[in-house]
């Protein structure tokens, strides 16, 4: 009588965990996106990557690998937030160094006369370096407009009388300068000195006379005559 021979069960397959590929995506992904998150120049590209590992991570939390699909999803939310951040602070920078630019005092040399500023004749423009008068309106033969300039220098260094620009405007028609009367002398004006000297100009017979001074040192300055 035969014995009959037991036989084993077939081995069991163990099937791999769901989605395990995709959790172990969702942290390299996440990895990533966390490390570069803290680089301004290269956290754009980066972020990417964060973004990829959280939908990653999310559609494999329904896995079996859960922990690595959580891991990976919070490594791509923190670059993603963080990325956000620096992001914020380099344009905050940005914008605190053009308001530094835009809010930059200007030198007191520079400032003056900015802003053009009217006088009427006899009154004197106190600049910062030079002070500028016009006044004694007169009638040359020639049926020219003269006035007297004076110009006081207060500054420790001489200044070019050449540099100071003289024009006028009868109304709204450029008046041409007359030639006859002498230029300024000396041609520099030594610290400390002052000098009157008269300008002419031909136009119109009538209307308001506007005369411009302008200098790198008083800036733009306007004296006002009615004719």
């Amino acid at each position: 009588m035969s014995v009959p021979t037991a036989v084993p069960p077939p081995a069991r397959t163990v099937a791999p965990p769901r989605f395990g590929g995709l959790a172990r995506a969702a942290v390299l992904l996440g990895v990533v996106g966390l490390a570069g998150s803290a680089v301004h120049s290269v956290n754009r590209i980066t972020v990417l990557a964060a973004v990829a590992g959280i939908l990653a991570g999310a559609v494999a939390l329904f896995g079996g690998r859960r922990a690595l699909a959580a891991i990976g999803t919070a490594s791509g939310v923190t670059g993603v937030v963080l990325t956000v951040a620096v992001q914020l602070s380099g344009f905050d920078a940005v914008d605190r160094a053009l308001d530094r630019i835009n809010s930059r005092e200007v030198p007191a040399e520079s400032a003056v006369g900015t802003v053009p500023t009217t006088y009427v004749l006899g009154d004197t423009h106190r600049g910062a370096s030079l002070d500028l008068t016009v006044a004694n309106p007169r009638t040359l033969p020639t049926g020219a407009l003269a006035y007297d300039v004076t110009i006081a220098n207060r500054s420790g260094e001489a200044f070019p009388l050449a540099l100071l620009d003289i024009r006028a405007t009868v109304g709204s028609t450029p008046a041409a300068r007359d030639a006859g009367l002498p230029t300024p002398s000396p041609p520099e004006l030594p610290p400390g000195q002052s000098v009157t000297f008269a300008v002419a100009f031909t136009g119109p017979a009538e209307g308001e006379v506007l005369l411009q001074l302008g200098s790198p040192r008083s800036g733009t300055v306007y004296f006002s005559h009615m004719r």
